[in-house]
């Protein structure tokens, strides 16, 4: 009999961290929405938490966890986890079409590496055409195991097909992390969209 396990709601996420260290509901939220309730997640990052501190904790991954992630992409194809990576670049969740391209392989090869990351667990599809990070910590390893230089290349690479988009703050936010002069243009832009919203905080 195969059952199919959700993640722990937040109550059970509070009562599993609580149970190894003091933490303040802000930070038990936090480590909710980044493990996605899963019950060794939780436990690992509280332990990091306990001996780290909430600033380590809710941005690094921890050692054990990365150590059972880095065991699920190593059984997948490596040009599979090239485009998982891409996609980890363009965020915790992203457009297809737009991982299509700016990937340097074709269409079919991103769309079987992304069914891969679906059928793997590591993916889920919160709409059509779009793909997610189940969880944050499966986009921040895949994160770690790439260099600066690469990184900053694969920004380059998504800001492209975003252009004449109307998402100003995406392609400000890729093309500052590519370090290209194009940003400027679009951080002052991103900068009065959000004004004119009254996000003064955000702009």
């Amino acid at each position: 009999l195969r059952l199919d396990l959700p993640g722990l709601d937040r109550d059970a996420v509070a009562e599993l961290v609580r149970a190894e260290c003091e933490v303040d509901d802000a930070t038990v939220t936090r480590i909710a929405e980044r493990t996605g309730g899963n019950p060794f997640y939780v436990r690992e990052t509280a332990r990091l938490l306990n001996g780290e501190g909430a600033l380590i904790a809710l941005s690094e991954v921890p050692e054990g966890v990365r150590d059972v992630l880095r065991r699920r992409f190593a059984r997948l194809p490596e040009s599979g986890v090239s485009v998982l990576r891409l996609a980890a670049v363009a965020g915790r969740e992203s457009s297809v079409d737009v991982l299509v391209r700016a990937a340097d392989t074709d269409e079919d090869s991103v769309l079987d590496a992304l069914d891969a990351g679906v059928i793997a667990g590591l993916l889920d599809e919160p709409d059509p055409g779009r793909v997610r990070f189940v969880h944050t910590l499966v986009r921040d390893t895949l994160l770690t195991d790439v260099s600066r230089v690469r990184i900053t290349r694969m920004h380059a690479r998504i800001a492209a097909p975003l252009e004449g988009s109307s998402d100003i703050a995406a392609l400000a936010h890729h093309y500052a992390r590519a370090g290209s002069p194009k940003a400027v243009g679009y951080c002052v832009q991103a900068a009065e969209l959000a004004e004119a919203r009254y996000a003064h905080d955000v702009a």
